[in-house]
């Protein structure tokens, strides 16, 4: 008695995306070498926004990659604004 089977799709229409890496609050915090609060209040903040995952559960994941783009993005705005406005002769 076979209760289920393993059927064969043809995955030529599906388009192949790429992996990404979602990872927990605390492990991304552990990675970056920071605090998980720290995360939480730029999530909160609205901060990163691209990279969050919210489940039903409550619990959020983070696309790493994302993760490292959006603090990238987010640091040279940072380092923009601490320059001042440029002054041009």
């Amino acid at each position: 008695m076979v209760f289920w089977s393993i059927e064969v799709i043809n995955t030529s229409f599906f388009p192949i995306l790429p992996m990404t890496t979602f990872v927990s609050v605390k492990e991304a915090a552990g990675r970056l070498s920071v605090s998980p609060k720290t995360l939480y209040r730029l999530i909160e903040a609205g901060k990163l926004s691209k990279c969050v995952l919210r489940l039903p559960s409550g619990r959020i994941r983070l696309d790493f990659g994302a993760l490292l783009e959006e603090l990238r993005d987010y640091g040279e705005l940072w380092q923009k604004r601490r320059q001042g406005p440029s002054k041009n002769p």
